[in-house]
């Protein structure tokens, strides 16, 4: 089960503290960002929403830029043409 946002900065928080973006996709103008559905992201969305949430800022802002690059890139191939990307930093 996959956790679906069109949040970038959710998302680069969820990035930032460890978790893989499996995937995303250009819809209607926006991009979505596709999460593994567990525990730990719930809790991390829960932190996050409830303004508990704490963050090295560096690699928060490497996770921004990171998502950043990924929605214009997806722009630049004419919205993704609808189709799904997969994304994977290697890095946690």
């Amino acid at each position: 089960m996959c956790f679906e946002t069109n949040d970038t900065y959710l998302s680069g928080y969820l990035m930032a503290m460890g978790l893989e973006l499996k995937s995303h996709a250009a819809r209607g103008g926006n991009t979505i960002f596709r999460f593994e559905q567990n525990s730990q992201l719930e809790q991390l969305v829960e932190l996050y929403y409830s303004f508990a949430a704490q963050i090295n800022p560096q690699r928060y802002g490497a996770a921004l830029k990171m998502l950043k690059n990924l929605i214009y890139q997806s722009k630049d191939k004419n919205n993704n043409n609808g189709n799904e990307s997969t994304y994977n930093s290697g890095a946690k």
